[in-house]
């Protein structure tokens, strides 16, 4: 998307539509795993010899992973991993660390990094618009043929990740224990990664390619580029660089070798010189497909779901949770209330009334649970959260609350149940609607107005709704939102038999 007064920058986007609830049984952690080793490089940067270097990081892995979980002896397992150890290490030395990262912003690139949510995983930077083909070419090389190198260290990084997260935070054991009650026997159970965890712990190449190989396909893989840039420029270089990239596999051509130091040359010949020299074959030429203008792009349907539906699956998350819904648990802190409630996916036509009570009582000093409670004291303070911990499957609206000092978690769940039975039993005031409608269309507009804003918003309504159009429907759909939807959305929501709650006591 061309933005005038960019000031020559674009900020790059691309957003997978699969997360950590997508992962199979036995892979638990995979989806944050490849997040991290696509930051290791591509066959020809981040390698002093990529053909010895992809011959070692084949070797073994199989093997030793099946003699562990199969009959082999512990001699024969001893021997296969000292083995396989040699000859990581000789693919390590034979690695450059940080080669991409450094590359980035050796020519002017900020902000690198990448998230993994349970729907989604996202790569972003901000570059000089004048660097974006070097972008698309280090993106084909890392999505098209990726190297998964540095797989076993990296799986040390993240599970330092998640003791610095979790295991290190005073309320991280609390939160996740409250997220397996909540969802005992789905994916999102697992929102962080165990330390102990058998699944990481076998996690190899084979699961990593598989993970790989079924989510990041072209269909399930969204990109977004806003900035000082022609959308013309931008159609050329995908076509250039991301045309081969069928659905059913990773292009067969091989990469060529760099003939230049990559420490020495431009970026502008970096970026001529690496693509995959694909239009040159008649037959690929021939299955190539057309890019069309995304208004023209097939889109899945949006918000499908009836009021009825997706109310009959939120009732069938809360009904999987079982006997026990409320848990407490000591900390080493102060007290902490969660009360979640199940709610539809975003698919749902209750999603914008949703977001619209989410604002009514949290995210402004006129919030009802500011006004109610933590001005009068009795709560230090207070939120609401629409959507946890993903939005693509029927999830939890989730309220917190910390007590007053001297204050207990049951006086602070009775305060909150009392602001949520108000809203379910009164019609909201068609002034206080207005308002929060107004506020919520001032921030939608104000995410708009940055670059990197408007790109996740883009790959947001894009991945979610199949075509990025949707965004601009968005103010509309809350702006129809009526005091009468407010209060039946409130009733069904708020129901006891669709609570969950967690009280963090001080130990």
């Amino acid at each position: 998307l061309d933005c005038s007064g960019a000031a020559g920058g674009a900020d790059c986007l691309i957003v997978c539509g699969r997360g950590a609830a997508d992962e199979a049984d036995g892979s638990t952690g995979v989806a944050h795993l490849l997040e991290h080793l696509a930051f290791k490089g591509t066959p020809v940067i981040g390698t002093r010899d990529a053909q010895k270097e992809a011959r070692l990081l084949e070797l073994r892995s199989t093997e030793l992973k099946e003699a562990r979980e199969g009959a082999a002896t512990e001699g024969t397992v001893k021997r296969l991993e000292d083995d396989f150890a040699r000859l990581q290490q000789q693919a390590a030395e034979l690695s450059v660390p940080n080669a991409f990262g450094a590359l980035v912003s050796r020519e002017g690139g900020v902000g690198l990094n990448a998230t993994t949510s349970q729907d989604s995983t996202q790569y972003f930077v901000s570059l000089p618009a004048n660097k974006l083909e070097l972008w698309m070419a280090l993106e084909s090389g890392r999505f098209l043929a990726p190297v998964f190198r540095e797989l076993y260290s990296e799986k040390e990084v993240v599970r330092e990740e998640r003791r610095l997260r979790i295991d290190n935070t005073p309320y991280g054991r609390f939160t996740e224990t409250f997220a397996h009650m909540a969802f005992p026997t789905s994916p999102m159970a697992d929102l962080r990664l165990d330390t102990v965890s058998s699944d990481f712990d076998r996690l190899g190449r084979r699961e990593v390619e598989a993970f790989f190989q079924q989510h990041y396909t072209p269909g399930k893989l969204t990109c977004a580029v806003v900035g000082d840039v022609s959308a013309h420029e931008v159609e050329r270089l995908a076509t250039k660089y991301f045309s081969p990239w069928q659905p059913a596999s990773p292009p067969s051509q091989p990469i060529p070798a760099l003939p230049f130091s990559l420490a020495s040359s431009s970026p502008l010949l970096l970026a001529s010189t690496f693509p995959l020299p694909l239009s040159s074959s008649p037959a690929l030429s021939s299955s190539l497909p057309t890019l069309t203008p995304p208004s023209s792009s097939p889109s899945r349907a949006w918000r499908s779901a009836s009021r009825e539906e997706g109310w009959e699956a939120a009732r069938m998350a809360a009904a999987a949770v079982g006997g026990e819904r409320e848990m407490r648990m000591s900390v080493g802190a102060n007290p902490l209330y969660f009360e979640g409630y199940f709610r539809p996916s975003s698919a749902s036509v209750d999603d914008p009334i949703i977001s619209v009570i989410s604002s009514l009582l949290y995210g402004s000093r006129s919030s009802r649970l500011y006004k109610n409670l933590v001005l009068p004291g009795r709560a230090l303070s207070a939120s609401a959260t629409e959507t946890y911990p993903g939005d693509k499957r029927p999830g939890l609206f989730l309220l917190s609350a910390f007590p007053p000092l001297g204050g207990t978690t049951d006086a602070v769940a009775a305060a909150l149940q009392e602001q949520l039975q108000h809203m379910a039993d009164s019609r909201v005031p068609d002034s206080e609607l207005a308002r929060v409608r107004k506020s919520l269309r001032v921030g939608f507009l104000e995410l708009l107005g940055s670059n990197s804003g408007l790109a996740r918003v883009l790959c947001e309504y894009s991945t979610r709704a199949g075509r990025w159009e949707a965004l601009v429907e968005e103010v509309q759909r809350i702006e129809e939102v009526t005091p009468r939807d407010v209060q039946q959305v409130a009733r069904l929501l708020f129901s006891p038999d669709m609570r969950v709650t967690a009280h963090a006591v001080s130990a």
